[in-house]
């Protein structure tokens, strides 16, 4: 499938008006810039950081505050009414704070990159972590699913949407002080969103790269 995707890419690109390459961010407050301005947000200093890089990409917010997977299946229609070439996918973590089953997470996801896939549009999967008040069985499927997903549809993949501002056993701590979150420490700062590019950021550009999205 993968390789379905850089054919047609590849092709799209080569097509004059049609150089630039869209990637949406469809995601929750932690993507979409919750208590931050505009140009602090993920999607916005991801675009920087890929254009710093030579990448003519656009990154698409297609990401609200307290979404879920469940309201992503409602909602996807009209992020591909908006026509992006790939999607980062960084839904679940709401899905927990209601105690959603996994199976029912990972059947929406499945729908979600199944819809991605058939509009041949390239699905780079990111994982997050649960509340560490959850069941540890819950905590470890909750993990386990995204890696399975990844596997299963082969899939590039980010394994925590957070890395480098928690560590396994800090995760949503509000004990642990953290300059890298805003006040009420579950939303990533500026300076927190800067730690979140660098982290992804290679991971985004294999992801590019791999369908022939190349820096200039």
């Amino acid at each position: 499938m993968r390789f379905l995707f850089v054919f047609i890419v590849s092709i799209l690109m080569s097509v004059p008006g049609m150089a630039e390459y869209t990637l949406a961010v469809f995601g929750d407050s932690l993507s979409a810039g919750y208590g931050l301005p505009k140009q602090d947000s993920f999607y916005a200093q991801l675009e920087k950081a890929l254009k710093d890089k030579g990448y003519d990409v656009r990154i698409l917010n297609a990401s609200k505050s307290g979404e879920t997977v469940a309201g992503g299946v409602r909602k996807v229609n009209g992020l591909l009414s908006r026509k992006p070439n790939g999607v980062i996918l960084e839904l679940g973590i709401n899905d927990t704070f209601r105690n959603t089953p996994i199976k029912t997470i990972k059947g929406n996801l499945e729908k979600l990159i199944d819809t991605f896939q058939s509009q041949q549009i390239a699905v780079l999967l990111v994982g997050m972590k649960t509340l560490p008040n959850k069941p540890i069985a819950y905590q470890q499927q909750f993990e386990g699913m995204y890696r399975e997903l990844a596997s299963e549809y082969d899939l590039d993949f980010y394994p925590f949407f957070m890395e480098g501002i928690f560590d396994a056993t800090q995760i949503f701590n509000t004990r642990v002080r953290n300059d890298n979150l805003l006040p009420g420490d579950i939303h990533p700062s500026a300076k927190g969103v800067s730690v979140m590019v660098r982290g992804i950021l290679p991971t985004v550009e294999q992801f590019l790269n791999g369908q022939g999205i190349l820096p200039r």
